[in-house]
């Protein structure tokens, strides 16, 4: 959550135009940073003006911002090196190989490591943590690395393979130990409570071990997966049940979405407001999307989950009380919290209207909503207050924002958008 307050008023100060596919966005020490996914570059633009200040290009695929620490811009890249440069002018300080080896494959047209690395690594307590692979199942598993960002000296490398090393089969414990098998996919890593996060699992970056869990934000498809699988969705809870009987089990009993924003004593988040019951999910028992404010303090007892997905006393219908919740007309794709609103952008909503006080599903509206959720229609933001989710601001955009392609600094709010476009809007001083 950001700690900044955004003045009402909001309007465009400045839009410049790089060229998409476009990562999220970060805004520190002055700049806003953001990477042209597929042109392997990282852009650093005066967060007050737009100007381009500089760029570098790495090579292979910058899939998230980097990292901004001390007088560093940090990020790993699919080509399966993390790159160091100074923030003042973008010169490169050091780069370190996270593969094991040079190996290449053929993704989506370009080539990338066999064992790539998310772009936005995790710096904390001035230690530089990123993992290298894909899986812990595939191509001998991935290498968690500690490194010292100030001089790009490894602390310690640790794998974690999932098959036994030796047989290349998968481990078959006994069955009071079948937990402990459980493997991990790569994601953008998350801090908590002095714990490391990837996806559902806490990692220990010295040992390898994956099977400790904790209270984290996470979701199971990962932080970069924008493709709105009914199936998955973000959670801030310890576990999640993917496969078709339980999915829909803990979205039920905490507060989830499709994107969210918390801290210590609240969730912001736009999601559906309830999850049916069952193996599809297919918008069957009136749920609708929602923004919505939660206080933690409220949350019930932790959900257990046993590996079958079965779970003892599991409500029929959803048990959170949520502070506020608000039916709002955009499909958010992008969430930010600020001091005093939560804003949310994304393309219009037309899918709500479709359909209501029919019997027959009316095709040209269905087309119009498809349409507006390609970006066809411009996009929208939209602020909601924190105290009680009433409507601060409304700004129409032209083109929605790039999922999660947000942030908010200095009384600014900025934007990654669909077009290729960085926009800055900024209020009444």
């Amino acid at each position: 959550m950001a700690a900044t307050a955004i003045p009402e008023g909001l309007e465009t100060e400045w839009s410049v135009s790089l060229g998409g596919p476009l990562s999220s966005i970060v805004v520190a020490g002055g700049r806003a940073l953001v990477a042209a996914i597929d042109r392997h570059t990282v852009y650093s633009l005066d967060a007050q003006t737009g100007k381009e200040l500089w760029s570098f290009t790495a090579g292979g695929r910058v899939d998230s911002p980097p990292t901004v620490h001390g007088g560093g811009v940090f990020f790993g890249s699919t080509d399966g090196w993390v790159y160091a440069l100074r923030a003042s002018d973008g010169e490169l300080a050091w780069r370190f190989r996270a593969a094991p080896g040079e190996r290449r494959v053929v993704v989506r047209g370009q080539l990338e490591s066999a064992w790539p690395v998310h772009g936005s690594v995790l710096i904390e307590k001035n230690v530089l943590y990123c993992a290298a692979g894909r899986s812990s199942y595939l191509d001998g598993g991935m290498r968690l690395l500690r490194i010292d960002p100030g001089t790009g000296e490894l602390i310690s490398e640790a794998p974690i393979y999932s098959p036994e090393p030796e047989t290349g089969k998968q481990r078959i414990p006994e069955k009071e130990e079948r937990r402990d098998v459980r493997g991990v996919l790569n994601d953008i890593l998350l801090a908590d409570g002095g714990d490391i996060y990837m996806r559902h699992a806490k990692m220990d970056f010295e040992s390898g071990d994956d099977t400790a869990t904790g209270t984290h934000l996470f979701s199971p498809l990962g932080f970069l997966d924008d493709t709105w699988w009914h199936r998955a969705y973000w959670i801030v809870h310890d576990q999640f049940t993917s496969h078709w009987s339980g999915w829909w089990k803990v979205g039920n009993q905490v507060a989830s979405g499709r994107i969210l924003s918390y801290n210590e004593d609240e969730i912001f988040g736009f999601g559906r407001d309830k999850y049916p019951g069952g193996n599809t999910g297919q918008w069957r028992g009136g749920e609708k999307y929602h923004l919505f404010a939660y206080d933690r303090g409220t949350a019930p007892p932790a959900v257990t989950i046993d590996r079958k997905g079965k779970k003892k006393n599991v409500p029929a219908a959803p048990t959170l009380e949520y502070r506020w919740s608000r039916e709002v007309p955009l499909l958010a794709t992008a969430l930010v919290a600020t001091r005093d609103a939560v804003y949310i952008a994304g393309p219009p909503d037309e899918f709500s209207a479709i359909g209501e006080g029919d019997e027959v599903l009316n095709l040209e509206d269905s087309a119009s909503a498809i349409a507006a959720w390609r970006g066809e229609k411009g996009g929208l933001l939209y602020g909601a207050a924190v105290s009680d989710g009433r409507e601060v601001s409304r700004v129409e955009l032209p083109s929605p924002s790039v999922f999660d392609g947000m942030a908010a600094a200095q009384g600014r709010i900025y934007l990654a958008l669909q077009d290729g476009s960085v926009v800055c809007l900024a209020g009444d001083k």
